[in-house]
């Protein structure tokens, strides 16, 4: 190794569970992300002269919470409409 500080492979890890997260799996990679990032963080701060990345482990943070979020607003959504249309089912087989 020459010295130069490397980015960890939980920084990595971070980036890629956030993506999934995002993308294909709703929210479970993105908890996960959430988790590793902390864990990312902690080693890039505890010697920051080894580790490099703490921007990225923020962006894949951030990602992630963005992600839980926006499955949870999508499920929210999901749940009104299917409400609403089986209420208005309801109505129509109440009308004589």
């Amino acid at each position: 190794m020459d010295g130069a500080p490397r980015i960890p492979t939980e920084a990595y890890a971070t980036i890629g569970l956030s993506i999934v997260g995002l993308v294909f799996v709703p929210v479970i990679p993105s908890v996960f992300a959430l988790w590793m990032g902390r864990k990312a963080a902690a080693l890039i701060a505890s010697d920051s002269q080894r580790y490099t990345g703490a921007g990225m482990v923020l962006a894949a943070r951030v990602l992630a919470a963005l992600s839980i979020i926006l499955w949870i607003a999508l499920l929210v959504a999901w749940l009104t409409m299917w409400h609403d249309v089986t209420s208005s089912m309801d109505d129509i087989g109440n009308i004589r």
